[in-house]
């Protein structure tokens, strides 16, 4: 199967709709988003910034859930 054709306006129903094949599926304005999903460094990195940033977030109750 082939890429879905993006032109005309999507809905979030029929973004639902499409195969599960790894890529990364969004409909914004009824514009359709295609990208590949994240690689495993990339999600590393994100898991490591977010090792380092946390405390700082915490301890100055940054954020909308200050609860944390």
């Amino acid at each position: 199967m082939g890429w879905p054709d993006p032109a005309g306006r999507w809905t979030s129903e029929e973004v639902l709709a499409l195969p599960d094949d790894g890529m990364r599926y969004e409909v914004i304005d009824g514009e359709l988003l295609v990208t590949p999903s994240p690689r495993p460094l990339h999600q590393l990195a994100v898991w490591e910034f977010y090792d380092r940033i946390y405390p700082y977030v915490r301890a100055h109750r940054l954020g909308g859930r200050s609860g944390l």
